[in-house]
């Protein structure tokens, strides 16, 4: 599963359950309400891209850590990471039955993606690092509960 992510391109994702207690500034406030209403206006869309907002992640800033990125390798280039793509983990995992209030997005920095036909080609590239990303944290947290029981 490594193998895939690393064949996929760089992707950096950190998160920090102490974070969520921070009061986010009014930027960051500002884009999760706007990502918010986007996916209540598109309620089948599992990713959004859209250019970074200004102190969208200072929250991370303030401590020290930069913003979660993901560039798939064929995108690499020397384009700044200006764009954000929002993942909406919810609805991708969702049962048919499930309350569709119910959300939990990922935002990270990557290159720009104009165009809807460039976002409907790498949406899946996305979507698909982000998953094994999460599968591979949980399998290594499950690794290192099971050394510690031992």
């Amino acid at each position: 599963m490594l193998a895939d992510l690393e064949s996929l391109g760089k992707f950096s994702l950190h998160w920090d359950p102490s974070l969520a207690s921070l009061h986010p500034p009014v930027g960051s406030e500002a884009a999760l309400a706007d990502d918010r209403l986007w996916f209540h206006r598109h309620p089948k869309a599992l990713i959004r891209f859209r250019p970074i907002r200004r102190a969208e992640f200072a929250p991370l800033e303030r401590l020290g850590d930069g913003p979660p990125s993901f560039v798939p390798e064929a995108l690499r280039c020397k384009s700044p990471l200006t764009w954000v793509v929002v993942v909406d983990l919810t609805r991708s995992l969702r049962e048919e039955d499930e309350d569709p209030a119910l959300s939990l997005r990922v935002r990270l920095l990557t290159v720009p993606l104009r165009s809807k036909a460039l976002q409907r080609v790498w949406a899946p590239v996305y979507l698909k690092a982000v998953l094994n990303d999460l599968l591979l944290q949980m399998e290594l947290r499950n690794d290192a509960d099971g050394c510690q029981a031992a």
